[in-house]
């Protein structure tokens, strides 16, 4: 008999593939085993090595629940502010990309820290061992660069976990970046930005022609008044208007029951932006305050209206609540619904061009085919003069068709060379 026990003399036999890791506990296949004819020596050793595994799986998974590396974290690559705010970004380039895409990010990664120093700071380079740290990269020392490393892999490693796995940019990072955070950082940025088109400049335009605080559905209130304030700033902002064109706007987006104090605002010319950013009280303790302002001398909208705040509430509490609360439509959404009816008009024209084409191209078919019937029909009836007759008549009416058709081919043929129907 041979010797079964994993240890005895046939301990040669077994292979590297023929043996599994379970928690440092090896076991060996012996020849009774390849064979199927497990002897009760076998069994009893199998056993032995059974519950060894699980005693030591045991231990594993306890090890697992204190935590086995300290210094691993489970949520390394978490940033808290996205992951609250379900934000993923699809990897695709964007016309709303740094309001949408890089601002959140920039807010989360300023928010997770490594050693004393954000991610954010080590994207933009100025963390202890970055180029414009403090200490720079030339100047630290080796224990201050090997952690700004590890801040680059954890930067890495955070943004590429609000990537959608499936984007060609996700794939292209974990092919070709190597681990490098900051390189990913400044790759996104300059990727995501597109130019408005044509039409969103368009549908901008006429969102802003026809924003009022009735449109909008901006209840009549003090939060009212101020959100429709800051409504118009926004929207001004991004279509670059100067401050008389957005005071123009704030003033005759007022509802009517203002118009009395909108006849006031329209005339005063007194209030206009300061030379810097100190003279606006909100600027005054911070550092910009000596920074020069961008609309110095234009006329200063905002601080018009909040001069008549008081009065905006006192009338609007007269004025019974037609709008229920709660309800405002967005100035995107306006903008969006502009789009979308520009959008289904050009379809409509061009599906209506479209189907008075194929009418005649389908015409001269429907023709010839119901007019070989009629006479296929005619000369089997020879014998009904009543039918033959009507069949005369029929091929009559079908000629007079014919000569229609013509005639709107004509006229078509005219319109393509004119470029009338397309």
């Amino acid at each position: 008999m041979f010797d079964t026990s994993p240890f005895g003399s046939i301990l040669p036999l077994h292979a590297t593939d023929t043996s599994t890791d379970e928690s440092d506990v090896k076991t060996y296949l012996t020849w009774s085993h390849l064979t199927g004819t497990i002897s009760g020596n076998d069994q009893q050793n199998m056993v032995q090595q059974k519950a060894n595994i699980v005693n030591n799986s045991s231990i594993g998974i306890l090890r697992l629940r204190g935590g086995m590396n300290p210094n691993i974290k489970k949520d390394l690559f978490d940033v808290p502010s996205l992951t609250k705010s379900r934000f993923m970004w699809n990897g695709l380039r964007s016309i709303t990309f740094i309001e949408q895409i890089a601002y959140p990010l920039k807010n989360g990664l300023g928010q997770v820290t490594h050693k004393d120093a954000s991610l954010l700071s080590c994207a933009e380079h100025k963390d202890p061992g970055g180029i414009m740290g403090n200490p720079p990269r030339a100047a630290a020392s080796a224990k201050i660069i090997s952690e700004s490393q590890r801040r680059n892999e954890i930067l890495f490693g955070a943004i590429l976990n609000y990537m959608l796995p499936s984007c060609a940019l996700y794939k292209k990072f974990m092919r070709s970046f190597h681990n490098n955070g900051i390189d990913v950082y400044w790759f996104i940025m300059a990727y995501g930005p597109l130019p408005k088109p044509d039409r969103v400049l368009k549908a901008q335009e006429d969102t802003w022609e026809r924003m009022t605080m009735t449109g909008l559905k901006i209840e009549y209130s003090g939060e009212g008044y101020l959100l429709w304030i800051e409504s118009v700033l926004e929207q001004g902002r991004i279509l670059k208007k100067t401050g008389l064109q957005i005071k123009t706007k704030m003033v005759d987006g007022l509802p009517d029951f203002f118009k009395i104090q909108k006849s006031e605002m329209r005339h005063d010319q007194s209030i206009v932006f300061p030379a810097t950013l100190g003279g606006l009280p909100e600027y005054v303790m911070t550092s910009l305050a000596g920074d020069p302002h961008p609309m110095a001398g234009q006329q200063d909208g905002e601080k018009l209206l909040l001069k008549y705040f008081a009065d905006f509430v006192e009338n609007a509490s007269h004025v019974p609540k037609q709008i229920p609360r709660g309800l405002v439509r967005k100035v995107d959404d306006m903008m969006m619904m502009s789009m979308k009816m520009t959008m289904v008009l050009s379809t409509f024209q061009t599906q209506s061009n479209y189907l008075h084409l194929m009418l005649h191209l389908i015409l001269p078919v429907i023709y010839v085919v119901v007019k070989d019937m009629l006479l296929l029909r005619y000369m089997m009836d020879r014998r009904l003069f009543v039918q033959r007759n009507n069949c005369k008549m029929q091929v009559c009416l079908l000629n007079l068709i014919l000569v229609i058709w013509v005639t709107s081919i004509v006229r078509l043929l005219r319109s393509l060379q004119k470029g009338l129907l397309f």
